[in-house]
């Protein structure tokens, strides 16, 4: 049946990741390399927000947990101005790399950081990249479990029944989720992507154009619009070594993306996942209360008298560019800790940096009460820098940790309890 475009409501998604978290440059940028990056993430979503407004269109922002932990303010500013706040993951990683109980700690993980930061229940979640019914459907049971109201991952081919290609409900271990898929147009031969962000940039706009309005008459479903907030960004730095076809992929016509927007926003009528589905109030209904922005590693604990002591030692050695990204870090890792019931201790030692290392960890953790700084005479290495920390812990539960992350501190979670097991 055909329906009224200026009444029919479509969901508008937008993917809040930077420029070197995207897929098209995962074999090129680690995440432990993240932090040698210009970050523009804060300055494309304060541009997607003013564009919103000016359009006064509410939007559902799926966020990755690494941003909320790092910028909590942001969140809040996106909740502030009426958006909906969901999850996109925590790294940006594919779930191929991710076991079903992993995936599982990924999901909580994400939804700490995002509800803490915006007070916000969240209910949607999006994969960092799109999904295949036939090999990654397990992901509903798991998500249902974890009392996710829908999702925002697949991408249907032409091997699907067309009730696949349109928002519809899924049951999963005795609960219900609803699954709004990528919009696709049949071509007879395969289904062509319309739903926005890349394939607007790549294939001809007519062509696109006439394709959401198809839609719009043909389907009593919504149209699924999507974009990262770094298309609005033409300025962004380049990857070099990137290949040919990833330049293209990332890079093309991102001058048009604000425009395309736009004509979109004026034509049709576009709400966020949450509203669409009648769930607006909610999303207040979380235990996780605003939280004020605290100093790199103060995190309020009640608890702490009661808790298990453990010193975390951290060699350094010309550090000063990943001091700041450590130091949001820490603070992520330190709640996570007191949450399991350990009171961290940290003691920096840096081995004669040439640079500004030792100034930085002062100025940055010199005031914090659970912050110990020490410096060497001359340079000895990681291993005397490690052991010049144990001398100096007062605790019995002792570790190390990279100043750059190359592991990642949080595993300290996991493992601290296995040292019980004897």
């Amino acid at each position: 049946m055909t329906q009224n475009p200026t009444i029919k409501k479509h969901l508008l998604t937008v993917l809040v990741e930077d420029y070197f978290h995207v897929g098209a440059f995962e074999n090129l940028i680690q995440q432990r390399n993240w932090s040698r990056f210009e970050p523009r993430y804060e300055q494309n979503t304060r541009k997607t927000l003013d564009l919103l407004d000016e359009l006064d269109t509410k939007a559902t922002f799926f966020i990755l947990g690494w941003i909320a932990e790092q910028n909590p303010k942001l969140i809040r500013e996106i909740v502030s101005r009426g958006h909906e706040v969901a999850s996109r993951g925590f790294y940006h990683r594919s779930l191929k790399n991710l076991t079903n109980e992993e995936f599982r700690e990924d999901l909580r993980r994400t939804n700490r950081a995002l509800e803490d930061a915006g007070g916000q229940k969240i209910i949607g979640y999006r994969a960092a990249e799109k999904l295949n019914y036939e090999k990654d459907s397990w992901i509903f049971d798991v998500l249902a479990e974890e009392n996710f109201v829908y999702d925002a991952s697949f991408l249907p081919n032409r091997k699907d029944e067309k009730l696949k290609r349109l928002a519809r409900q899924i049951q999963a271990n005795d609960k219900i989720i609803w699954e709004f898929p990528y919009s696709t147009r049949n071509l007879g031969l395969g289904l062509l992507p319309i739903s926005g962000g890349n394939y607007f940039r790549q294939f001809p706009y007519t062509l696109m154009r006439k394709a959401v309005k198809d839609w719009t008459n043909r389907y009593n479903e919504p149209f699924v619009f999507y974009f990262h907030v770094w298309e609005l960004d033409p300025e962004q730095p380049r990857i070099s070594a990137a290949s040919n076809f990833n330049r293209i992929r990332h890079y093309r016509k991102l001058d048009k993306m604000e425009w395309i927007i736009k004509e979109n926003l004026q034509l049709y009528n576009f709400t966020n996942a949450a509203e669409f589905l009648g769930l607006k109030d909610e999303l207040r209904n979380t235990n996780h209360e605003l939280r004020n922005e605290t100093s790199a590693l103060e995190i309020h604990n009640p608890k702490s008298e009661i808790q298990n002591p453990v010193t975390i030692i951290l060699p350094c050695y010309n550090e000063q560019e990943t001091l700041p990204y450590l130091a949001n870090t820490l603070r992520g890792l330190e709640k996570e800790l007191a949450e399991n019931g350990y009171q961290p201790n940290f003691i920096f030692v840096d081995d004669k940096s040439t640079d500004q290392t030792f100034d930085r960890l002062n100025e940055i953790f010199g005031e914090q009460a659970n912050v110990k700084i020490l410096r060497h005479d001359a340079n000895q290495g990681v291993a005397a820098g490690i052991m010049t920390g144990i001398k100096n812990a007062l605790t019995d539960i002792v570790c190390s940790m990279d100043c750059d992350c190359t592991y990642d501190p949080h595993e300290l979670v996991r493992m601290l309890p296995l040292q019980r097991r004897r």
